[in-house]
């Protein structure tokens, strides 16, 4: 970032190469899918596989806010304690965060049941593909779809690896 001063006013440049640089490092800040192509000129070819990502995780979680209907369903969903977060994400179309933030907003009593993660032990091969996905520049939720384990559970594994659930710093680390 440059400054420059232009009719006795001070103001910030920010060069393309300078900027693509940042972007690269720090993918999680950017929405590349609400990005028009080529709005800031040539762009680098990792932003065209960013693009399609952002895109698959936009068409697999709402963002939209919670409906009458889609709270009443939550609420039923918990009452018959047979499902994780993980289910109710795949059911509802939220992600875990999501559902966790709403039963709490709702001050719902029922909790979702545990996820029996001692039942599936982390091998070689799946950190593997967790180191992987996350140098492709993968979200928790594609993450989680591939590894078959829930997005939390891979929360924490990378936190526990990593120290940090910053996905773009364990990128910088990785790399």
């Amino acid at each position: 970032m440059k400054h420059k001063t232009i009719v006795n006013k001070r103001v910030r440049i920010v060069y393309l190469e300078d900027f693509w640089k940042w972007a690269e490092q720090n993918r999680s800040f950017i929405n590349f899918a609400k990005l028009e192509k080529n709005i800031l000129g040539k762009e680098p070819s990792w932003v065209k596989d960013q693009r399609r990502l952002d895109i698959a995780v936009a068409e697999q979680f709402k963002k939209s806010p919670w409906t009458e209907n889609e709270d009443k369903q939550l609420i039923y969903y918990l009452k018959l304690f047979r499902f994780t977060y993980d289910d109710l994400s795949k059911m509802l179309g939220r992600t875990c965060g999501a559902i966790q933030r709403r039963v709490c907003d709702l001050k719902i009593k029922e909790r979702p049941i545990r996820a029996d993660n001692h039942s599936n032990p982390w091998q070689k091969e799946d950190l593997e593909r967790l180191n992987n996905g996350i140098k492709d520049g993968l979200s928790y939720e594609l993450l989680a779809e591939k590894a078959n384990r829930s997005s939390k559970a891979l929360r924490g594994k990378v936190y526990t690896l990593y120290k940090t659930e910053n996905l773009d710093t364990v990128r910088r680390l990785i790399a």
